[in-house]
This record gives structure tokens, sequence and C-alpha cells, in this order.
């Protein structure tokens, strides 16, 4: 699980749910799980990197910002 994986990994791992189409909408339960994001199947890998892109943009901006 998503918890399971940031516990062992001692960080704020990105992790991004791939779900089915009904369940891209339910962005509480996601987010409540831990997940960075999350993207419906079959989905698109330009879409894919974008999202990825757009975790790596925010999780540099926190890095940046927790330094200052």
């Amino acid at each position: 699980t998503t918890r399971f994986i940031k516990e062992k990994s001692g960080s704020n791992v990105p992790v991004v749910a791939l779900t089915v189409d009904i369940f891209i909408n339910d962005t509480e339960n996601w987010r409540q799980a831990g997940m960075s994001g999350c993207i419906s199947k079959p989905f698109d890998p330009h879409k894919l990197c974008d999202l990825i892109s757009g975790i790596l943009v925010n999780s540099a901006n926190n890095f940046s910002r927790a330094d200052a």
C-alpha cells in the first residue's frame, strides 16, 4: 500500500494511482491514502508524463521552501 511504501522509504515518495475511469474524480480518497496523483486506465503516456512532471515540480518547490 501507499502508506507502507512511504513508511519503509522514510520519505515522501510520490505515488501515482492507476485506476479505472469511474474513480478518477474521487480525489479525496486517493489523497487520504497518500497518493500524489491519479490517472485512469487506459492512460495516455503524455498525460502520465505531465502528471509526473507536476508532482516533481511541486516536490522541488516544497523542498526549496523548506530550505529557506
